[in-house]
């Protein structure tokens, strides 16, 4: 499920040019973050069709920390965080990280 849940994230992340120096104002860095947590909690309810609506949600975070603390993905809640950002809710909109994207080859090629 996690690795299901890792490639609908494979296009978020940084995308651009970080190899220019910071001096440089030619330099291209986006970053793109994702919600895709009714999709997801839509797939656990159908592959495991005995959990509550409670406990679905509760096996959607569980899957979005531990990919989290495995630094696969990154929730945007918990990054640069201002006044106006303190009413959005966690585990909604998170990006892959580059060791995700990695790690995603990885499996492809394995």
């Amino acid at each position: 499920m996690e690795i299901e849940i890792l490639k609908m994230f494979e296009h978020t992340g940084r995308s651009g040019s970080m190899d220019i120096s910071e001096e440089d104002d030619g330099s291209v860095n986006m970053l793109t973050s994702a919600s895709y947590k009714n999709q997801i909690i839509k797939k656990i309810r159908i592959e495991s069709i005995h959990l509550s609506t409670i406990e679905s949600h509760g096996k959607y975070e569980f899957y979005m920390c531990d990919l989290i603390s495995k630094a696969l993905l990154i929730d945007t809640k918990t990054t640069g965080n201002t006044v106006n950002d303190l009413s959005k809710e966690g585990l909604t909109h998170l990006y892959i990280t580059d060791f995700g994207k990695e790690f995603l080859r990885f499996i492809r090629n394995s």
